[in-house]
């Protein structure tokens, strides 16, 4: 099977293929392919099997759609509008093959990744191959009835997985989303600052990390006015007995941060985190030990999330151990 850009050669299969698998018109169909066949705004992606159309991905690399524009800048990223498989090759993973040449295609445009809009019921596909849900707006649907529609985006990996020098910034930030969260949760809660932003001097990835010390009584209302806030779990952090994992995208001063917030379930899982940042707010050595881990770790991962978590576990293993000991 081949992947690639579809030419005025493809335009009459790939209509049909349209109509086939997305029940769109003919009208809507040829429309929509011959406006990219020779469009500099963007294309259709193919995957070709035996001389055979049997899937299409309609990649613009730039589209400024305003609901979109509410949770992202939608000017930082290509999008994927149409995407559809043949019904005789579904489940062969054709899907997340067309996706993957689009991110290739959305960094080559020098944009952070890709967007879409889809409806609730395939959330998890896209979950699947790295996108998170960022948000949802109000759209009509096919019938006319109003359904929530859910912006996901992908971030190119290799900027996620970067090396950043220390923002003072950071607390800021995190002060700024801990006063949306206490609103919400209530001023009783403890709620902390935690992880590579939360220590001066460190860098990293960049991400606002915040923890949540959660009774159990309290992990459903918890996890309800998180999702208020537009936070959302995913699919590569499964619930632990020890935390539950949300994250979102959110605005600052127009550009985009990455906040994670972790509900801490037990007394070891939170004083696990505190232990870890007040011991290297206070040792420089060991804090530069683990700045320059990092920054290998961003090299040796290539982008790749399992590989840096891998490459630093050793060491930070180590100094958590050494920093709950202080603690006692």
């Amino acid at each position: 099977m081949k992947i690639k850009k579809a030419t005025a050669k493809n335009i009459r299969e790939l209509v049909e293929l349209i109509k086939l698998s997305d029940n769109r018109t003919e009208e809507v169909a040829k429309k929509k392919v011959e406006q990219y066949i020779h469009s500099k705004k963007g294309f259709f992606i193919i995957a070709v099997k035996r001389r055979k159309i049997i899937g299409y991905l309609l990649f613009k690399i730039v589209d400024e759609d305003k609901d979109a524009a509410k949770f992202i800048n939608v000017n930082s990223y290509s999008n994927v509008c149409w995407i559809a498989v043949h019904p005789d090759f579904r489940n062969l993973h054709i899907g997340s093959k067309l996706l993957d040449e689009a991110i290739k295609y959305s960094e080559k445009y020098n944009k952070k990744g890709l967007w879409l809009d889809c409806r609730g019921d395939v959330i998890k596909f896209y979950e699947k191959n790295g996108f998170v849900n960022v948000g949802n707006f109000p759209r009509p649907s096919s019938s006319g009835k109003i359904k929530p529609c859910y912006v996901m985006v992908k971030a190119i990996n290799k900027a996620k997985y970067s090396f950043y020098k220390y923002n003072p910034e950071y607390p800021s930030l995190f002060e700024k989303e801990k006063a949306k969260i206490v609103n919400l949760l209530g001023k009783n809660i403890a709620i902390e600052h935690v992880g590579s932003t939360s220590i001066p001097g460190l860098g990293g990835k960049g991400i606002i990390d915040i923890a949540i010390k959660t009774p159990k009584n309290k992990i459903k209302k918890f996890t309800g006015e998180l999702g208020g806030l537009g936070y959302k779990q995913t699919a590569g952090h499964k619930p632990t007995e020890n935390s539950l994992f949300f994250q979102k995208i959110m605005r600052y001063h127009g550009k985009e941060r990455r906040v994670h917030v972790h509900l801490a379930l037990n007394n070891y899982f939170w004083n696990t985190f505190i232990a870890f940042r007040d011991y290297l707010r206070t040792h420089g050595k060991e804090r530069n030990q683990y700045a320059r881990i990092k920054k290998e770790a961003v090299k040796f991962a290539n982008g790749a999330g399992r590989k840096y978590r891998e490459y630093k576990n050793e060491f930070l293993e180590k100094l958590t151990k050494k920093a709950l000991k202080e603690k006692k």
